[in-house]
């Protein structure tokens, strides 16, 4: 079983998911829920056991929640991004994980700056199965994945930044598309204002 290092715990509970009951039974086992992050943004890792004397962990499903606190019906884009060994290395995005390479990030959703919920791996696996898979899925093999981070955050597009591309285009002086444009400004805004945040981090080295 994996060791967890948990980052900035905010609520523990036993919950079920799927066919589970209220007491955290479920297919014969039992599950574990834990919240990660903060109240704006976060991430609920549900352990799935099984109902062997010496209950193993069998899977893992994780939700992220992401609750702007600003912009609030101005065009938002939504992040959930993987590390590996520290470094960016993956997307969750509107057609599932992609690995990242450089550039913009790719948004797992744009909305109008509501509350936003993902559920990026469903608990057929671990985390690291998950993440081991992907990687292998992205032809870098399996190997020894280390230590991995999630973050999430969400940038949106100030009243400036639309009155801005309004003049640019209006004036023919940009060939940028629209699309990437609108991304340009979500990302800079996101990290500018910082909001983004670890959600989860997890030891998936061997023998871990």
């Amino acid at each position: 079983m994996k060791r967890i290092s948990l980052v900035m715990v905010t609520a523990a509970a036993f919950l079920g998911i799927g066919a589970a009951s209220a007491d955290g039974q479920y297919w014969g086992g039992f599950t574990k829920s834990q919240t990660y992050g903060s109240s704006a943004i976060n991430s609920v890792v549900t352990d799935i056991y099984d109902d062997h004397d010496n209950p193993q962990l069998i899977g893992q499903k994780m939700t992220v929640n992401i609750n702007p606190t600003a912009g609030v019906g101005q065009p938002t884009a939504y992040y959930v991004g993987i590390g590996i060994n520290n470094t960016m290395s993956g997307m969750y995005t509107s057609s599932g994980w992609k690995a990242y390479k450089s550039g913009l990030y790719e948004p797992a959703a744009i909305d109008a700056g509501g509350h936003e919920t993902f559920t990026v791996f469903g608990g057929d696996m671990t985390i690291c199965q998950s993440v081991a898979r992907q990687v292998m899925l992205n032809e870098d093999g399996i190997g020894n994945v280390g230590s991995v981070q999630f973050y999430a955050g969400y940038g949106y597009i100030t009243p400036e930044n639309q009155a801005t591309m309004e003049k640019l285009y209006s004036q023919h002086a940009t060939t940028v598309p629209s699309d990437t444009m609108q991304l340009m400004y979500a990302q800079t805004q996101m990290m500018q204002s910082k909001a983004y945040q670890k959600i989860y981090s997890v030891d998936c080295s061997i023998g871990n």
